[in-house]
């Protein structure tokens, strides 16, 4: 009925086969963070493969698990492809996307790191503050994993924030070891 792996992965189903003596499972799906996903095949006992994950509908707000005390909210449907890469090495995402579906809005309100970033780089506060309150038409995510943990996440949003009456294009990148930020 369920498993959790980070997020919670429900009424997953599946066709367990054997390819050239190894089990695999094809046309996996499930419900994951309010949305849908579809793996087309998984061969577990493989030394090298690529399997690609697909993801519809997933909702925005789980995804950005953040605490609700943290004063950053995001809204919105998401759809994206994530095809991951294992072998001897580990595992790797390699040109994953997201993007959105439909519209969405961010909110930032009384959050403190934003609020420093903003009072550390001043030159950059006017730009920050129309994050504040952002209807965003369009996201564009990248995502790349190394093995060895490094992420590199590649971000454009395009919006427009209603109270200052501003479009909004806005590309952010951040690198950091997801395994380290784990421990």
């Amino acid at each position: 009925n369920e498993l959790r792996a980070g997020a919670v992965v429900k009424k997953v189903q599946g066709r367990l086969n054997l390819d050239n003596n190894k089990p695999c499972v094809s046309k996996v799906t499930g419900h994951v963070l309010g949305g849908a996903f579809v793996v087309n095949q998984f061969c577990p006992l493989l030394d090298s493969q690529t399997v690609t994950a697909k993801f519809e509908n997933i909702d925005a707000s789980k995804l950005v698990t953040l605490d609700a005390e943290s004063g950053i909210s995001l809204s919105g449907r998401l759809a994206g492809t994530l095809p991951i890469t294992i072998n001897k090495q580990g595992i790797a995402v390699k040109q994953g996307q997201l993007v959105n579906q439909g519209e969405g809005k961010l909110l930032i309100t009384n959050n403190a790191g934003f609020k420093a970033v903003k009072a550390q780089q001043q030159e950059l506060s006017t730009t920050l503050s129309l994050l504040e309150n952002l209807a965003i038409k369009q996201l564009k995510s990248s995502v790349d994993l190394k093995p060895d943990g490094w992420l590199h996440l590649g971000v454009n949003l395009q919006g427009y924030n209603e109270q200052q009456q501003q479009a909004v294009n806005f590309n952010y990148n951040h690198e950091e070891n997801v395994f380290t930020l784990l421990r």
